[in-house]
C-alpha cells in the first residue's frame, strides 16, 4: 500500500477497510509516515526506490504470520470467561479468567468496537477490560487499573476521568 495515492492516502483506505483481516505493507517514499504505519498496525514499511529483496522479504513474513481462525479452525469463547484485551500489532491477545491467553488476527479496534455497550470499556490505546473485573485503581499520570486476575492494566490519562465515572455506575 503506497501512502500518497491520487484521490487519498494509505490511512484513508485502512480506516475505511476496518473490519476486514489483512495485513498491510507499506510502500512509499516518505519516512516521516513510518510511525503513523506502526500505529496502524503495519505488517512492514518499506521506503522507495524499492530493494526487491527487502520486499521479498516483507512479503515472506506477511505469510509466515498465523492465519486467520477461518483457515485454522475457530475456537468458541463465551464473553463472560474474558478479562481483558490487548493490542499486539495486527493481532490482539484475549485475557481469559482461567489464565489462559488467545491470540486472534483482529486489532484492537475490532474488539472495541464490537463490545460497545457490552460492559468493556478501552482505557488505553492497547487495552480494553471488563469493568466489572476492575478490583482496584491506583493513582498516577492516568492510574492504572488492577483486575481480579492481578493484571495491572496502564489507563491513559484522556480515560481516567470516565473509567472511574464508568466503575462509579457500577456500584
Amino acid at each position: 500500500l503506497d501512502v500518497e495515492m491520487p484521490f487519498g492516502n494509505a490511512f484513508d483506505v485502512l480506516e475505511q477497510t476496518a473490519g476486514i483481516p489483512f495485513q498491510t505493507i507499506f510502500v512509499t517514499a516518505f519516512s516521516e509516515y513510518a510511525l503513523r504505519a506502526l500505529n496502524s498496525s503495519a505488517a512492514y514499511y518499506l521506503l522507495k526506490p524499492l530493494n526487491i529483496n527487502e520486499l521479498i522479504k516483507a512479503v515472506e513474513k506477511v505469510q509466515q504470520a498465523p492465519h486467520t481462525p477461518g483457515d485454522q479452525g475457530a475456537e468458541v469463547l463465551k464473553l463472560d470467561e474474558v478479562l481483558r484485551f490487548s493490542g499486539n500489532g495486527n493481532y490482539t491477545d484475549i485475557y481469559l479468567r482461567d489464565g489462559r491467553r488467545k491470540t486472534v488476527s483482529r486489532v484492537l479496534r475490532y474488539f472495541d468496537e464490537l463490545l460497545e455497550g457490552h460492559g468493556f470499556m478501552r482505557v488505553h490505546k492497547s487495552h480494553l477490560v471488563r469493568l466489572d473485573a476492575v478490583q482496584a485503581w491506583h493513582r498516577g499520570k492516568g492510574g492504572y487499573a488492577v483486575l481480579e486476575d492481578g493484571s495491572e492494566i496502564e489507563v491513559s490519562p484522556s480515560k481516567k476521568d470516565l473509567l472511574l465515572a464508568r466503575l462509579g455506575q457500577q456500584s
